[in-house]
């Protein structure tokens, strides 16, 4: 943040709203206690050599800096803020990082507001700007411009023309200036989002290459779905988790799930603590049926130690996740699309009930896709069997009907009706010969 001033400020001014002093722990221990454990810089030189800020054996910030009386305002610069003196009225503290103990004074202490100190209790660096180039440094360089790239091929020698390279290389987006000129966060990433694998039983993704292919085979890698199933085993706290919920209280390394040893402690759970962590389980389109129920059966069964866990249910295992989900009633049924088809039956031509089942599979999930063409196979082929001249439920008029729905679904979905597991039409390489089954299927009187 950046105040304009008209009247120019003085150094009692400064003092004002800018320390660069130790408080006094006992005026206010909680101003003392902040400044303490937030606004030492370093300590770096001899008693940290090895600290980010040595270049060249020196600190690059400059520390510790030199003591001085009061505070002096500079024509063009930072002022010097007022360090006093240990031995003229300056303060000192003793701190500890590291498993280290260390003396410091005012000349270690990085510029502050006693306000925001406080109020914050956070490293809130705090500068008095009288330079260009004191806005240019807390502005991230605003007078550097924007990041940009030209390059040419030729077999010229080129020209290096700046003004020309900078209108070509720069572009900026309304949406991004719009929401620089705001002073809008440009990055902002909270909480944790710990994205979590799904995969049906033995079909993890494996990397190998030539060399290790036989053992990766033979010893697949774990993941996060195949750890939590061990951790469930062992841990009588993951048990009572859903798999979403497992990295607010553990961390993943090395193919397993840990404690997490930092975060907020559980009343009831001794040794368990948790952070704020979204678990994300990783998207899987519907028409991929028994991997989509397999996820939706993450989000509700507790504690499961195997695959079989999650087919489970009253005690029973299912031979699917889809009817594991049934049996559980996270499925909505499909009673609406029964009565859509029901009331479309009544109005549209059969090639329109078709488009529309074709709708259905494709944008509305169906539960269950082959009891609705067994319900309304019939409404769907009315025009095949009228043009066949066949009777009511032969099996060539439905394939003639899924042989259509088939081909107009191909141009969304590209495995067509076998993506939705209804039956496979029969293509036939020739058309029907429409008088040889009508003879086939008419019964001639005695």
């Amino acid at each position: 943040m950046l105040a304009w001033c008209h009247d120019r400020i003085h150094p009692v001014d400064i003092d004002r709203i800018i320390s660069a002093e130790l408080p006094d722990q006992n005026a206010d221990p909680q101003l003392h206690s902040s400044v303490t454990k937030h606004m030492i810089h370093g300590p770096c030189g001899d008693f940290n050599p090895r600290s980010p800020c040595m270049k060249n054996k020196r600190c690059s910030k400059r520390y510790p800096r030199d003591f001085c009386g009061q505070t002096c305002t500079m024509n063009d610069g930072y002022p010097i803020y007022r360090r006093r003196d240990p031995g003229l009225g300056g303060r000192t503290a003793t701190i500890r990082q590291r498993l280290k103990t260390f003396d410091v004074d005012n000349a270690w202490i990085v510029p502050f507001n006693p306000l925001l100190s406080k109020t914050f209790n956070a490293h809130i660096n705090v500068e008095y700007c009288s330079s260009v180039r004191c806005i240019q440094y807390l502005c991230k360089y605003i007078n550097k411009g924007d990041d940009m790239a030209v390059f040419v091929f030729s077999d010229e020698d080129l020209r290096h023309d700046e003004i020309k390279q900078f209108v070509l290389g720069r572009y900026v987006s309304s949406n991004y200036a719009a929401w620089r000129i705001f002073g809008y966060e440009i990055h902002l990433s909270s909480p944790t989002v710990f994205h979590l694998n799904v995969h049906l039983q033995k079909r993890q993704l494996l990397y190998f290459t030539e060399k290790n292919a036989r053992q990766v085979i033979e010893n697949p890698k774990g993941t996060t779905l195949t750890a939590f199933f061990k951790l469930c085993s062992v841990d009588e706290f993951a048990a009572t988790l859903i798999y979403p919920e497992v990295p607010k209280y553990y961390t993943y390394n090395n193919n397993n799930w840990k404690r997490r040893s930092h975060g907020t402690e559980l009343d009831n759970w001794p040794g368990v603590s948790r952070k704020n962590v979204i678990g994300r389980v990783y998207n899987i389109h519907p028409t991929k049926q028994e991997i989509f129920f397999l996820r939706m059966l993450l989000h509700v069964v507790t504690g499961p130690k195997s695959f079989a866990d999650l087919r489970t249910v009253d005690g029973i295992i299912c031979a699917t996740y889809r009817e594991a989900c049934l049996r559980r009633g996270i499925l909505l049924n499909d009673d609406h699309l029964h009565r859509t088809l029901a009331e479309a039956s009544n109005c549209k031509l059969p090639w329109q009930m078709r488009r529309l089942f074709c709708s259905i599979l494709i944008h509305c999930n169906p539960s269950n896709p082959l009891n609705l063409w067994e319900s309304f196979r019939q409404s769907l082929s009315k025009d095949i069997q009228a043009n066949l001249a066949l009777p009511d439920g032969n099996d060539d008029v439905y394939n003639e009907a899924l042989i259509d729905m088939d081909r107009h679904i191909r141009r969304y979905v590209i495995r067509g009706l076998s993506e939705f597991h209804l039956p496979t039409p029969v293509h036939h390489e020739a058309p029907l010969d429409v008088e040889y089954m009508s003879e086939k299927t008419t019964t001639l009187p005695n």
